[in-house]
């Protein structure tokens, strides 16, 4: 295996959750995916790197990507290779390790659905460590050691946000994780998985910074990287005596890859430090980035999107440009108003809920209402209120204001 399996997957927006699904397959198995959207005007930069395993999700045959994953696992050295593929498939879906993926990616919070991701991820830990032992004498592969721990780590990620005592301990993990390392020397994703083990524990900070950091040693100038930064800028927040590193974590993910997340992270830097044009100039990018998945979006992307626009209408406050504050919020509120409207739809805007986790044991109308619950609209009326009493519209700005008690 090479020293950093990476998988470039091109995909329009439509395919977008096809994308989603190969994307937390491949990093359960413990490979790099870089994100390459024909919407974005930014994604032909990508062209200038090489890649281990590349598919274009609009052309490609479901036969021809496998294949392809096939042959970066060796599929010409043995039968094995593929049998274990096919097993960490099955695994992966009869678990629903996809619909618990991004549960944790989009939900960060304590709720019902958070923990019960945490525990689809246990129950496959338990499963992978049985064939573990199973098959301890023979020579296991690097992916199928990379999903053991993944899953582990993602357990213990939905303990900490439901407040529960972890699965695993720390120490314990990031013993196994180490020993991992060691026993597979060229795989740099594994640095990755050991600063993710210890990303939440304030007793283990430094060993979160300090393994991501090596991850991006190791990895150098791939695209890739700029998923390791944003992970030592949100390792860092906090840590007064860590913001440089922080601030310069942000800065270089932004700058390899402008994904609407490292733009965000940038533009909340500039506010806080009340440089106000510079923070409009990056909130407005990122709106412009999440502009590119139009009517079809994630529930990530959408909170990102009304908190931009939130941002954006107490910047123009600040500015005194009270029309343009009136525009972003009244921006923010008609999207959460449009969610509320289609959450029966499975068609509608909400369609992605519906194709995620349809026809399983979560219930979509109640993640929709998590979602709604995040975006609120409290601080929303307040830059509304006094927008409009600053125009002169107290009639306005009162009847918003009593509106919102």
């Amino acid at each position: 295996m090479g020293k950093n399996t990476s998988v470039l997957i091109r995909y329009s927006n439509a395919n977008r959750y096809k994308f989603q699904w190969y994307a937390e397959f491949l990093r359960f198995i413990g490979y790099f995916v870089c994100e390459y959207l024909k919407e974005d005007n930014d994604s032909y930069e990508l062209d200038e790197y090489i890649y281990d395993i590349e598919f274009d999700l609009d052309n490609d045959e479901k036969t021809e990507i496998y294949d392809g994953i096939l042959g970066v696992l060796g599929k010409f050295k043995g039968n094995e290779y593929e049998y274990e593929l096919n097993y960490l498939k099955k695994v992966f879906e009869n678990y629903n390790l996809f619909q618990a993926a991004v549960t944790l990616q989009y939900f960060s919070i304590n709720s019902t659905v958070t923990y019960m991701a945490g525990k689809y991820f246990k129950e496959a830990a338990n499963e992978l460590d049985a064939s573990y032992k199973k098959y301890s004498d023979t020579n296991i592969l690097y992916e199928f050691n990379y999903a053991r721990l993944y899953c582990r780590q993602k357990a213990n990620l939905a303990c900490f946000l439901c407040k529960k005592p972890l699965y695993y301990t720390e120490n314990e993990l990031g013993s196994m994780c180490s020993q991992f390392a060691d026993e597979f020397p060229g795989e740099n994703n594994i640095y990755m998985l050991l600063g993710l083990i210890f990303e939440n524990s304030s007793r283990n900070k430094m060993n979160a910074v300090n393994a991501f950091i090596e991850a991006k040693d190791r990895i150098g100038e791939e695209p890739y990287v700029s998923s390791v930064l944003y992970k030592i800028g949100k390792a860092c927040e906090g840590e007064e005596n860590l913001r440089w590193l922080m601030n310069d974590a942000y800065e270089n993910a932004y700058n390899i890859m402008p994904k609407y997340r490292n733009i965000y992270k940038v533009a909340q830097q500039y506010m806080k430090m009340e440089v106000y044009n510079e923070a409009i100039e990056y909130f407005e990018e990122c709106l412009c980035k999440l502009g590119n998945r139009t009517d079809y979006m994630d529930p990530l992307e959408q909170e990102y999107l009304f908190k931009v626009n939130a941002h954006l209408s107490y910047l123009s406050i600040r500015n005194n440009d009270y029309f343009s504050a009136v525009e972003y919020a009244g921006n923010a509120k008609k999207l959460k108003q449009r969610i509320k409207d289609d959450i029966d739809d499975k068609d509608g805007f909400n369609r992605f809920y519906y194709e995620v986790y349809g026809n399983t044991e979560w219930n979509v109308e109640e993640i929709i209402n998590i979602e709604l619950n995040r975006m609120a609209e409290d601080n929303i009326d307040q830059y509304l209120g006094t927008a409009y009493h600053n125009m002169g519209l107290d009639d306005i700005a009162t009847k918003i204001l009593n509106t919102a008690e």
